[in-house]
């Protein structure tokens, strides 16, 4: 994420990669590796900096990042990036608010897709993904900044563990393979290749990967 201020749908937010020490993304200067800022660009050259292994939709806000390295999903899946899509605040039409897999070949992106969504229904969110865990299970954890309810930890069976830090803390959604029913309700998004376990005080569940909107714990 650059700059804010620049239109609904620039600068793009960005992916980057630094395999060695002292890279420059470009950041005050220039955004999404040819955006040069209004005010400071003209003080740098932005082809002389490192551009982006991948471009995001402006204002999506991709917060958590993590190398899928589990075994519980499919194979196409392992080693490839999942990407924690927060949301916009200041867009006119909202964006983000998903989980986006981004595929790698050979150490390089050729391929953006979204993983999971749901989160935002007719320009409401409910939940805002913020970062994710790989379990040793190779199930994945999800955290959600913007539910204000409290889960730390899910489980395979029917189980969770709940804490509150102070009046608020993160749900916590378990991302299985396989479809396991829990809270049951209407369904509000799907995902690709898992399900969701939820105990919280705006919970969701998922059968057969879609997830759905379920009651207080």
């Amino acid at each position: 994420t650059g700059n804010d201020w620049l239109g609904d749908n620039t600068p793009p937010d960005e992916l980057n990669h630094a395999p060695r020490k002292g890279l420059h993304f470009g950041f005050p200067y220039c955004y999404g590796g040819d955006v040069p800022d209004p005010k400071f660009g003209a003080k740098r050259d932005c082809s002389k900096l490192t551009a982006p292994a991948a471009k995001f939709d402006a204002h999506a806000v991709p917060l958590g990042m993590r190398f899928y390295t589990g075994k519980m999903f499919p194979a196409e899946y392992h080693n490839q990036i999942l990407v924690a899509e927060n949301g916009s605040w200041n867009r006119r039409e909202k964006i983000g608010y998903r989980i986006k897999l981004v595929q790698l070949k050979n150490n390089k992106v050729v391929k953006q897709q979204v993983f999971a969504e749901g989160w935002l229904q007719e320009e409401k969110a409910w939940g805002k993904p913020a970062d994710m865990l790989v379990m040793p299970d190779g199930a994945l954890l999800v955290s959600d900044d913007h539910a204000g309810a409290c889960v730390v930890r899910g489980s395979t069976q029917d189980d969770a563990g709940v804490a509150a830090v102070g009046d608020k803390c993160a749900v916590v959604y378990r991302v299985l393979a396989a479809g396991e029913l829990e809270n049951g309700g209407g369904s509000v998004g799907r995902c690709a290749v898992c399900a969701y376990q939820v105990a919280a005080q705006r919970g969701a569940a998922a059968l057969g990967g879609e997830i759905q909107d379920g009651s207080v714990l």
